[in-house]
């Protein structure tokens, strides 16, 4: 049995919670599980290894490089765990125990039966192809001295001048490296010192060093000169050298890691009040939320100019961080994040983007929208934050620009966001500063650190304006959005969220302000008759001619806005803002001018009265009546797309070809209480249609409550279970399943340099068989080594039909 039947056996025997333990844990492997086979393949693929090893911690991961290193340092025979002990000496055997058994769910290591070579202890092996997931240097350490030798032909000549190489014939072994440095010239110790983190570093003068310690009569002591000499180090070029792995671990006293962190490093900082923390959250969520909704309105009134490369220039950036009364990288912020969330979108004709009317989120609640926000922000691949930053080569990084996102940027901010909620967990109230931050990250997702930490800055500040933290603390509602409960986080943000202001002061200056944020309803009325003005927490509108005749230019009269500022104001209105509404109202054309392309006419008021009351919600879309007169209406839709659209509500209409008007027949009550139900349906996907074509168009979307990891991996348990109880589906091989177990084989015969029977077929449909020693899999292809013809191949992996044991 080879070790993919091993693992389908024991995945077959393992009970369903410690399966689903292991999809939650992977959930790479769901996509294509069919069978246990195949997610035996899935599992020991290079790709879902290394997706496995980056989401290890600190001590889960030295424990894993450590028997990689040294089963790889025995020819990948089982590490045996007294041995294993022993290379890792600051780990307690308990603390060790449990650290193996984490690593066994994932199916990361499994155990080997006990047998006499390791004394009855056990002993562990690496499962498939980790030797490569590790790259070459797993825990800071070199390549082994016999692979160095075979990829490097600088090394290969370095030690035939090893003379102890040439008694022996040995390449090299921890226990001679071991030996050597005991005699070992001062100085040597802190010149491997260096070595700790990387085991390559530059030294241009490697080949005349080692020429002057061959040619040297006497005993060598400068340290560079002797590690060469005893072939300890060894050059790899003409500008490199490298620490063989046997030699690394000599210098580290024969432990892979000899002080593995073990505990999380200990946090240092400010505790910020509870009450502190959330009186600045709330402040940025009310402040982020007006300031987007400002720059759309901005933004429908002038559209953003963008550069001909793409993104927003930066004097059409600092033009926006004006209006909105912030610096320019809070501004950039904003415009990204408003793109995200869809409320900008670029213009297909002209270079600039535009914001986009009656966009949902503009009428949901501020908790909702902050919610939403938060949520398409986490999911985005853009990263708001690196806009103004300055790029390698000079220039800046402009907003709504390729430059600004990054394929992972959703992966690395969620892994990000998990850390600040573990930080925040261990202690609440911690101030969330860059180097809290950056040392857990290190700690926490240490192979991926190289691409989280640079973004932490980034991160942090966009954390900052959303108002997932306030005073440098995660809020409770931050902590759902880190975890992913966006109901939860909508909840929590309710709670503390001040109730929105239904009034205003209204006063003689002829302007309107609001003691806090404003409802949507009084928002939309002082919208319509009032220009806002600054840009504080206070929301402030003045009235003007202008903005009062463009009320009375949407179809509303003087009575109507006097009346609806009388609903806002506690108090009564002041004499100069009626006697603007009143002025304005009598100057203004007494001749009104509309398009109408249709229009009903009916005798008696009544019958309007109950049409006009079915056109409400989507029916009123497609009808688009507007009443003119007590038995008159108009509509945008010509006559015939009007009366289509009376047949489908139930309403019957005539009209003759003498333009006489077209006549609606009287609605019963039952016909007005009853409106096309077919007719709304039908019209529910334009109405919730989601209108982002903006940066993250395609790629980001709403959360789907479909994917949760937990429930994805008991269905997927399920549909293993009920396939293996098939015995007709069991017995029928699966494609995939059988590429994967193809591409497996492969992989381990490239390891261990064993020919394979591998059987091919050609462009005309005809088969080969061949044995081939497999080199290496990379790009879609397989190099391998043709004994036959003394002559390497490449072999495209889809013309691969059958791989066989040779």
């Amino acid at each position: 049995m080879n070790e993919v039947t091993d693992l389908a056996a024991d995945l077959a025997a393992s009970p369903d919670p410690e399966l689903v333990r292991l999809l939650e844990a992977r959930p790479d492997l769901l996509a294509g599980a069919t069978d246990v086979a195949a997610l035996a393949a899935r599992a020991l693929s290079r790709l879902s290894l290394q997706r496995a090893v980056e989401a290890l911690d600190r001590p889960h991961l030295g424990v894993l490089e450590a028997v990689v290193v040294l089963s790889d340092l025995h020819d990948g025979a089982p590490v045996a765990l007294d041995v294993l002990a022993d290379a890792l000496p600051g780990v307690p055997a308990d603390a060790l125990a449990v650290l193996i058994t984490d690593l066994g769910a994932l199916r990361l290591l499994s155990r080997v039966d006990s047998h006499a070579d390791d004394g009855g202890v056990g002993a562990l092996r690496p499962a498939g192809t980790l030797v490569d997931a590790l790259g070459h240097h797993p825990a800071g350490l070199g390549r082994r001295t016999a692979r160095l030798a075979a990829v490097s032909a600088t090394a290969a000549a370095a030690l035939q001048r090893v003379p102890a190489n040439r008694r022996d014939g040995a390449p090299g072994s921890v226990a001679r490296a071991r030996a050597l440095l005991t005699a070992a010239p001062p100085g040597t110790a802190e010149l491997l010192d260096r070595f700790r983190t990387t085991p390559i570093a530059e030294l241009r003068h490697a080949r005349p060093a080692l020429d002057s310690a061959d040619e040297s009569d006497g005993e060598v002591t400068d340290p560079v000169a002797w590690l060469l000499h005893h072939g300890v180090l060894l050059p790899i070029d003409g500008e490199h050298v490298e620490l063989p792995r046997e030699a690394g671990l000599a210098a580290r006293g024969g432990a892979v890691h000899p002080h593995l962190p073990l505990d999380p490093p200990r946090i240092d900082g400010p505790r910020v009040p509870a009450a502190v923390r959330d009186n600045a959250a709330l402040a940025a969520v009310t402040a982020c939320l007006r300031l987007i909704t400002v720059l759309h309105e901005e933004t429908a009134r002038r559209p953003l100019a963008t550069l001909r490369a793409g993104g927003v220039g930066v004097r059409e950036l600092r033009r926006v961080a004006r209006s909105l009364g912030v610096d320019e990288p809070a501004a950039g912020v904003l415009v990204e994040l408003a793109a995200v969330i869809g409320l900008l979108v670029p213009d297909e004709a002209r270079p600039e983007h535009r914001a986009v009317e009656a966009h949902p989120w503009l009428e949901a609640a501020r908790a909702e929208q902050w919610t939403r926000l938060a949520a398409a922000w986490r999911a985005s691949r853009r990263v708001p934050a690196l806009a103004g930053s300055t790029r390698p080569d000079g220039t800046t990084v402009a907003p709504l620009s390729a430059e600004a996102g990054r394929p992972d940027a959703s992966a690395v901010r969620e892994r990000l966001l998990a850390t600040l909620a573990d930080v925040s967990a261990a202690e609440p109230g911690i101030a969330l500063t860059e180097d809290v931050v950056r040392e857990r990250v290190t700690w926490r997702w240490p192979r991926s650190a190289a691409r989280l930490v640079p973004l932490v800055p980034a991160v942090l500040a966009e954390a900052r304006i959303l108002g997932l933290t306030g005073a440098a603390a995660l809020t409770d509602a931050g902590e759902r959005i880190a975890v992913g409960d966006d109901a939860g986080a909508t909840a929590r943000l309710e709670a503390v969220l001040p109730a929105p202001v239904e009034t205003v002061l209204l006063q003689a200056d002829l302007t309107a302000v609001a003691p806090g944020p404003l409802s949507r309803d009084a928002v939309r009325l002082l919208a319509g008759m009032a220009d806002r003005e600054g840009n504080g927490p206070a929301e402030q509108y003045r009235f003007s001619a202008a903005s009062v005749q463009r009320a009375l230019d949407a179809g509303h009269d003087a009575a109507t806005l006097l009346s609806d500022l009388a609903r806002l104001s506690p108090g009564p209105l002041p004499q100069p803002l009626v006697y603007l509404v009143e002025d304005t109202a009598a100057r203004s054309g007494r001749v009104r001018l509309g398009t109408a392309s249709g229009y009903v006419s009916v005798t008696d008021p009544a019958d309007l009265d109950a049409l006009l009351s079915l056109a409400d919600g989507p029916v009123a879309d497609r009808l688009q009546l507007r009443r003119l007169a007590p038995t008159v209406a108009v509509s945008a839709l010509p006559p015939e797309a009007l009366r289509a659209e009376l047949d489908r509500a139930g309403v019957r209409s005539t009209r003759d070809d003498a333009q006489r008007p077209l006549g609606a027949q009287r609605l019963t009550a039952e016909a007005a209480a009853t409106p096309d139900v077919e007719a709304r349906a039908a019209l529910q996907p334009v109405r919730g249609t989601d209108p982002r074509t903006g940066p993250d168009a395609g790629t980001d979307s709403d959360p789907d409550p479909g994917t949760d990891p937990g429930a994805r991996a008991v269905a997927a348990v399920a549909a293993l279970r009920r396939r293996a109880a098939d015995p007709a589906r069991a017995a029928r091989p699966d494609p995939e399943t059988a590429t994967l177990l193809d591409l497996h084989l492969i992989r381990t015969a490239s390891r261990a340099g064993r020919p394979l029977t591998i059987v091919t077929v050609d462009a005309g449909g005809n088969q080969r068989r061949d044995v081939l020693v497999p080199l290496s899999v990379t790009g879609g292809r397989l190099r391998a080594f043709d004994p036959h013809r003394d002559a390497e191949r490449v072999i495209s992996l889809p013309r691969i039909v059958e791989v066989l044991p040779a």
